[in-house]
């Protein structure tokens, strides 16, 4: 039985940014797809909250998007997860770094 391929979450896709280069690190899965209106963040923000339901240790966060979800995207991540590995767009080499951030846990 082969392993599960990591989840890439996408936070909010509003379709201006290439993800496809984040498909190297798993399997994508958007968040939120489309424009928000501001009456709409609360059913955006639950979007983000189920998305994420299913996160674990070997997955990544994709930051792009509005702030306000990636804010929330990374608050409820660090919940679940001990170590945060989120993909940051380096423009020089023209691929995705990891960015691991440990949680404060106990602390």
């Amino acid at each position: 039985m082969s392993e599960r391929k990591p989840n890439v979450f996408v936070v909010h896709d509003t379709q201006t940014m290439n993800t496809y280069p984040a498909k190297r690190f798993g399997r994508l899965v958007t968040c939120v797809d489309g424009h928000v209106d501001a009456q709409d963040y609360d059913v955006a923000a639950h979007e983000v909250r189920q998305a994420l339901t299913q996160a674990t240790s070997g997955d990544y966060l994709l930051p792009i998007g509005s702030p306000a979800l990636i804010a929330l995207a990374a608050a409820e991540m660090s919940r679940r997860v001990e170590t945060m590995r989120i993909l940051q767009w380096d423009r020089i080499t023209r691929q995705y770094a990891v960015i691991e951030i440990g949680s404060q846990k106990g602390r």
